[in-house]
């Protein structure tokens, strides 16, 4: 899933710090955690011969916690745990993670940064949907704290001190000077998508290619994505170019030193996607570290477009259907608004997009919360 590589992050630093990181988790994911010999890991079997089938909600998910819990028992006894960390999503995991901390005591934090109802296969199915609501809302009651990604999912859950906002940690970037703004990014603009290229945004893609072609410019797909980026390539008739999906701190440099611009390009309407009601891009936050102003095409209501009208971020698309997109694109890479776009991006990496910043926030819950643990135990 997209939100690992934002907890393996935090998880490398704590280890930095002094805590001793210990993984429950399915097994098949061992390729995920690989290079941190130190961190014990215990693999969930996927079923035993003599368990009973499983489903989502209700009694056959609760008895597969249970017997979940009782595989990893030991486990987490041995550990020590001083907190217990889980993904809520719309699965057993965050269920076994509530279950594991009512059965040892332990404190328990939730990251929250996809809201699964709002996933394509539960949103248009009313019965699964309430059911997961009932299941989401049991575990957000049992946590200490819900570490959400956006304002608008805070909103949605309703004012509550245990709910805070954490924007996705992004990798620290070698510091470098901020680009300058050239003639060039508006006579043959060359604009970077970086990042998974999703079934939902490949017709906005094509809008924007065409539109950067009228225009001379040139679309890059940055991605591991090939197949979708190949279509998006032969749908547009040209004006695309594709490299594949470098690691962060090696994209930030060759975007600063090619681009003029990077692109957000969601659907013109939330019902296509759903879920950007909510989620908030961690591409989006990595790549303000380029120096670089972002072209955002989001609907109105959803997280990034939010984001955007609350700081008067001059680099917004009107709808990509439309006609006038290509000429749209050229006044964001205008002199005055290209400036003033870049240094909007510059503010928030120094800000609230600061990975130090982020990381140091959670660590100094996460003592808080053992340090309660410690306190109880001790008064015993």
């Amino acid at each position: 899933m997209a939100s690992s590589v934002i907890f393996h992050r935090h998880l490398s630093r704590l280890e930095q710090e002094g805590w001793g990181i210990h993984l429950i988790c399915p097994e098949g994911e061992s390729r995920t955690y690989e290079g941190h010999a130190t961190w014990k890991t215990h693999f969930l079997p996927a079923r035993r011969w003599w368990w009973p089938p499983f489903r989502p909600y209700g009694l056959r998910a609760r008895i597969r916690i249970e017997l979940l819990a009782q595989d990893c028992a030991s486990f987490v006894r041995q550990s020590g745990a001083g907190v217990i960390l889980g993904y809520l999503r719309g699965n057993y995991l965050a269920g076994l993670a509530a279950h594991l901390s009512r059965r040892h005591g332990v404190p328990l934090g939730y990251f929250y940064h996809d809201d699964t109802e709002l996933f394509p296969d539960i949103v248009g199915r009313p019965r699964i949907r309430s059911q997961f609501r009932c299941f989401k809302a049991g575990l957000m009651e049992q946590a200490s704290a819900v570490w959400a990604v956006s304002a608008p999912m805070l909103e949605e859950e309703g004012a509550s001190a245990k709910y805070r906002l954490f924007y996705p940690l992004s990798e620290p970037v070698d510091p470098a000077p901020a680009p300058a703004w050239k003639p060039e990014f508006c006579s043959r603009p060359l604009l970077v998508h970086a990042g998974t290229v999703y079934r939902e945004i490949v017709a906005p893609l094509v809008d924007l290619a065409r539109a950067l072609r009228e225009i001379g410019g040139t679309l890059c797909l940055l991605t591991h994505t090939l197949k979708l980026a190949e279509e998006v390539r032969s749908q547009a008739g040209g004006a695309v170019e594709i490299r594949p999906g470098l690691p962060a701190a090696e994209a930030v440099a060759w975007i600063r030193g090619n681009a003029a611009g990077l692109v957000v390009m969601y659907p013109e309407r939330m019902e296509e996607m759903p879920w950007i009601k909510t989620n908030f891009p961690s591409k989006f936050c990595q790549f303000t570290a380029t120096g670089l102003p972002t072209l955002i095409h989001a609907p109105m209501g959803s997280a990034l477009r939010r984001w955007a009208d609350d700081k008067e971020y001059p680099a917004v698309l009107p709808a990509a259907s439309r006609p006038g997109l290509g000429e749209a694109i050229r006044r964001c890479l205008e002199r005055g608004s290209w400036e003033r776009a870049a240094e909007i991006c510059k503010e928030e990496w120094q800000g609230e997009f600061r990975p130090d910043g982020i990381h140091r926030r959670l660590a100094d819950e996460l003592e808080t919360m053992a340090g309660r643990r410690k306190i109880r135990l001790g008064s015993k």
